[in-house]
């Protein structure tokens, strides 16, 4: 590629190209160090600088070496900077003007000097090894030697030195990136090339320098095959393509379909980005084919292969799990629930099942269902759970207290305490009630702390009645047996009046049958707020507001377990001198009224991204058609429910479409937006005028009648 580069024969037949370190010379050392600011292809343009430094080690003075280099003259400048030269014997600072060269006459001094290696590294150097020395006479100028295909468009030329991002895959601007063609294609760099960087490479014929016509042969989505003609010799065209395929399959539309999916984004949203940026890609039926014949399976094989050596590592062994629900809407009206299962020892997902409401009596059912399929995977997986810790959902204390009375049952805390929260908010909005406000948080504090300090659940009952006391100043509890006494020191408070209003609304809260069963199930340590954590990266894999089909749904909630379990033990990050990183929030809980510190966390890993992709490519290796995968895919994944359709219509045939489309109809006689319905008639409601058009095609008026019975002709 010297030769695209420079354009010199004599510089072609000489010049090799090495990667790391220049060769030496053995009569002498002499480097010649070229700094420029544009790549090399782009950079030997008339009339742009070249700094150019000569570092020697003859065995002669300073004074003479810089004596030896040709003199000012036409094609060099000079700036008034001192120009620093460097020799074994010494090493002084001449106080002669520096010579910048220009291209041109670097060039010609280049091709008179017969280099012999020339180097090209990413900082744009190149290092160019002499065996002549210095003349000290002006080289020899012969014709123009820039490249004639050069592109005269200066309005994309840029300098790559003044690029405003440093950021690269590389880090430092001076490492050196190897390109290899030896890599999985997922492990390849893929970049973004304009169509005119390809029609300036390949618009010019390698062999004889003539003008190529470069078209766009065959384009399969982001596959694309680029034919060549050259204009002087039919035989010097050819073909390039780029990307590799896996059986007739571009391996990029794999990539691309599966990243989609793993990252949590949205179809519609990554192809219309493609089609503005004019990026070829593959249409949506293309994208849900390969979803439903690899992409789908995939999830499904890399995370049933992980949950697997998860049950087999705590097998027969006593562990304590936390369950809830998620559902794929607000409010009470969920198609899909999502029950997940977590390990709260190792704070890592074990399970999760998908629940459409088809399935049971209504939406309300589903946790329930949700959590009699996760108990009854665990135990055919040989998992003893000890502990089950969920919210206060009644249906799931009942099935527990009768099914399953070896399982200890607890409810998280946090959820108790917000719906007492929410309850004690109502309350000191009342204009009577307002003095209770100051005492909210404490009583929340005091649902913590009773959870946490006692053993067993008369002890917590005791704790939580001995609020009744302590509200009124009173800080011995005769009537307990195991809490006596407070334990905190003496405090300055406004207390309540025992008999007064709020004092007697406060006992009809505190002491309701319902809060005190959920007082004495309350869990010690064990808590939900994992699953809470995992059901808000739910919502980034499989947001509320789009809707996902069954299996789509249940193969981006696989990923968010996979993306859980991998970055859920991430440590503290720390700054460069080991500093623990928080960051301050102001939680909407508190109305902005109190700072909470929060730990930062270490940038998470998406290693299971590459693992799934890697299981695309062998399913395309496996199943060589779209059809076949297709057909595995059935196969391989659970058989979906039946719709809500199927269900209400229970065997029914449904109406024609054409009927439904006919007794289509608006409950407003005028349209509610100008220019809606074309055929509005403007009678302004009197059916017998000549304006109305409905009465010449015997039609019934759409306007509102305002003729009499008995001369309206529109009855």
């Amino acid at each position: 590629e010297v030769e695209d580069i420079l354009n010199a024969d004599t510089v072609a037949e000489n010049a090799n190209v090495i990667c790391e370190q220049p060769i030496h010379s053995e009569s002498h050392e002499e480097i010649l160090t070229v700094t420029r600011n544009e790549t090399i292809c782009e950079s030997f343009m008339p009339q742009e600088p070249v700094t150019v430094t000569i570092k020697s080690s003859y065995t002669q003075t300073d004074e003479q070496f810089v004596n030896q280099w040709p003199k000012k003259n036409k094609m060099t400048q000079t700036c008034k900077l001192p120009a620093t030269v460097t020799s074994n014997k010494t090493k002084t600072t001449s106080k002669k003007t520096q010579t910048y060269l220009t291209n041109e006459c670097l060039l010609q001094y280049i091709a008179a000097a017969k280099p012999k290696v020339l180097v090209c590294s990413s900082t744009q150097t190149a290092l160019i090894e002499n065996e002549l020395v210095p003349n000290t006479s002006q080289p020899e100028l012969d014709s123009d030697p820039i490249d004639k295909h050069s592109s005269s468009d200066e309005e994309y030329q840029s300098d790559e030195s003044d690029l405003e991002s440093d950021e690269g895959i590389n880090g430092d601007r001076g490492e050196l990136i190897t390109l290899s063609s030896n890599k999985l294609p997922h492990d390849q760099m893929k970049f973004i090339v304009f169509e005119q960087s390809i029609v300036k490479r390949f618009g010019v014929c390698s062999t004889c320098r003539s003008t190529c016509t470069v078209s766009l042969q065959r384009n399969i989505g982001t596959y694309c095959k680029i034919a060549l003609h050259c204009s002087a010799d039919s035989s010097h065209s050819f073909t390039w393509s780029t990307g590799p395929l896996r059986n007739r399959l571009p391996v990029l539309h794999l990539m691309i379909a599966s990243s989609v999916l793993c990252t949590g984004m949205e179809c519609a949203k990554a192809l219309r980005l493609f089609d503005f940026l004019k990026i070829m890609c593959f249409k949506r039926r293309e994208f849900s084919n390969l979803l439903t014949g690899y992409v789908i399976p995939a999830v499904f094989n890399v995370w049933k292969r992980q949950q697997q050596c998860l049950l087999n590592s705590i097998k027969d062994n006593p562990i304590c799990i936390a369950s809830d629900m998620r559902v794929d809407s607000p409010g009470h009206s969920g198609l899909f629930g999502s029950g997940s299962s977590l390990d709260v020892d190792r704070n890592i997902i074990l399970d999760t099942q998908v629940i459409k409401s088809t399935e049971v009596k209504n939406s309300n059912a589903m946790e329930l269902e949700s959590l009699k399929r996760q108990t009854a995977y665990l135990e055919q997986s040989d998992v003893n759970v000890k502990k089950l810790v969920t919210d206060r959902h009644s249906q799931v204390s009942s099935y527990l207290a009768q099914e399953k009375p070896d399982i200890e049952h607890a409810y998280d805390v946090w959820h108790v305490a917000k719906g007492e929260k929410k309850r004690l908010l109502k309350v000191v909005k009342i204009k009577k009630f307002r003095k209770l406000k100051p005492w909210i948080g404490s009583i929340i504090n005091l649902m913590y702390w009773v959870a946490i300090s006692s053993q067993s659940p008369v002890e917590r009952e005791e704790k939580w009645l001995s609020l009744l006391n302590h509200i009124v100043d009173v800080h011995v509890h005769n009537e307990n047996k195991l809490f006596m006494k407070c334990t905190h020191e003496t405090i300055e408070r406004q207390w309540l009046q025992t008999g007064s209003a709020i004092y007697k609304k406060l006992i009809e809260i505190i002491t309701r049958p319902r809060l005190l069963t959920a007082i004495r199930k309350l869990s010690n340590y064990h808590q939900t707020s994992g699953l809470e954590a995992k059901h808000s990266l739910d919502n980034t894999f499989a947001s509320k507001n789009v809707y996902y089909p069954y299996h789509s749904l249940m193969a981006r909630l696989f990923c968010s377990n996979l993306h859980y379990n991998e970055n859920a033990n991430r440590s503290q990050a720390t700054t460069a001198e080991g500093v623990s990183r928080w960051s301050i929030v102001y939680p909407k809980a508190n109305k902005g009224e109190k700072a909470v510190a929060k730990p930062l966390k270490e940038q998470p890993t998406y290693k299971y991204i590459q693992t799934i992709q890697e299981e695309c490519l062998k399913l395309r290796n496996d199943f060589s058609t779209l059809k076949k995968a297709i057909s595995h895919s059935k196969e391989l994944l659970p058989e979906e429910p039946v719709t809500l359709v199927e269900k209400y219509l229970d065997g029914k045939q449904p109406k024609p479409k054409s009927d439904i489309v006919a007794a289509k109809h608006s409950r407003f006689t005028q349209p509610a937006l100008p220019g809606v319905d074309e055929d509005h008639c403007d009678c302004s409601g009197k059916c017998a005028t000549r304006r109305c058009k409905c009465k010449n095609e015997l039609r019934k008026c759409k306007s509102a009648c305002g003729c009499k019975k008995e001369a309206c002709k529109n009855v």
